[in-house]
């Protein structure tokens, strides 16, 4: 038992002091003074920037909808969302009253019709009696009144049946152009008055984006300016330009509101579609990408490895797109600059490139 033990102490204290030795070989394990970066080489190439809002599809022209007689609706074939074509019934008006009221005048029409006739082949006879002084002429005056009259109850008769033919055919509210159904305004079996909204109908062969610009970025924005639209209602972007720039903003949430047309899209008002405003575009200038660069009050800087040290440089800064900057003046194509753990990087700094651009290591 006393050897059992004393080899197992011996076990332990070997253990222990291997332990101790590994761990403070870990300890004085040498510093590396060099600052690990990534670095990437300023090159000569495109450049765009641009500021991406979320837009409102309207109509140009947005009709309201309503009845010119009083009636209750029996019909109402749409609904919301719903394009129709010009001449397309939108509502029905009860029509039973006035179509009672047609078959009567019809008949009244026909009626005068051939009272008007058969006084007026009478007049004839008059009139050549008249001429031969078989009658006086006060007889023949009495009879002229008589075709007169018929004459003008005929007239009566038909402009009541027009004013009835219109009043039904105003029980069918038509589309008086194409478009979408974009909100409904009455119900089914609601009175109809005349000037009373049944439903707003929107002109969709033009329509147009509404975007609200904040007052920052109002200042970028101009007419006439390049944008891109894009919905996932569209089979592909559409390009377009800046329509017009209200002239004042709206005073709680400080925006402006930017219309945009937009070409020969078959969207639906009130739905969204993405605005890129294309505020800066370059075929050819010196980019590097935007993690190299550095902005502060003073100024922009980057640092340029130079000897295997970081060289910092100050420079002017151009377009910024989402993954470039445009550098205007400071570094040449070709130089090497660090994009990588530049909070430890510093003026004349030894730093260790450890990946290139590329993924050189």
């Amino acid at each position: 038992m006393i050897l059992i033990v004393i080899g197992l102490a011996v076990v332990i204290m070997t253990g222990l002091a291997v332990m101790k030795f590994k761990g403070t070989r870990m300890v004085q394990a040498p510093r590396v003074n060099k600052i690990p970066v990534e670095t990437a080489q300023v090159k000569m190439g495109p450049i765009s920037a641009d500021l991406t809002y979320t837009g409102t599809v309207v109509s140009n022209n947005d009709s309201v909808i309503s009845a010119k007689i009083m009636g209750r609706i029996t019909s109402l074939p749409v609904k919301e969302g719903d394009r129709v074509k010009k001449g397309d019934i939108l509502a029905v008006i009860d029509d039973s009253e006035y179509k009672g009221k047609v078959n009567t005048l019809r008949q009244r029409v026909n009626t005068a019709e051939l009272n008007y006739k058969f006084l007026d082949q009478q007049l004839g006879k008059y009139e050549q009696l008249f001429q031969a002084q078989a009658i006086s002429e006060q007889n023949y005056l009495q009879y002229k009144l008589q075709r007169d009259v018929a004459a003008s109850q005929l007239e009566e008769a038909k402009f009541a049946l027009r004013e009835v033919e219109v009043a039904l055919e105003n029980t069918y509210i038509k589309a008086p152009f194409d478009g979408v159904v974009n909100s409904l305004q009455s119900q089914l079996g609601d009175m109809a008055v005349a000037g009373k909204p049944i439903l707003i109908l929107s002109d969709t062969s033009k329509l147009k984006a509404q975007v609200r610009v904040t007052e920052t970025d109002l200042e970028m924005i101009k007419e006439n300016m390049e944008v891109v639209l894009i919905s996932p209602l569209l089979p592909q972007s559409l390009k377009s330009k800046v329509a017009k720039i209200f002239p004042s903003a709206e005073p709680q949430t400080h925006t402006t509101i930017v219309e945009i047309p937009i070409p020969g899209a078959m969207l639906k008002p009130g739905t969204s579609v993405d605005v890129s405003f294309l505020t800066g575009n370059k075929e050819k200038t010196l980019v590097v990408p935007t993690g190299a660069v550095e902005e502060t009050k003073s100024g922009a800087y980057v640092y340029v490895v130079k000897d295997g040290k970081a060289v910092k440089r100050s420079v002017k800064t151009g377009i910024k797109g989402d993954n470039l900057v445009e550098i205007i003046e400071g570094v040449t194509a070709g130089e090497e600059i660090i994009t990588s753990n530049l909070s430890k990087v510093t003026d004349g700094k030894e730093v260790y490139v450890f990946r290139r651009e590329g993924g050189d290591k």
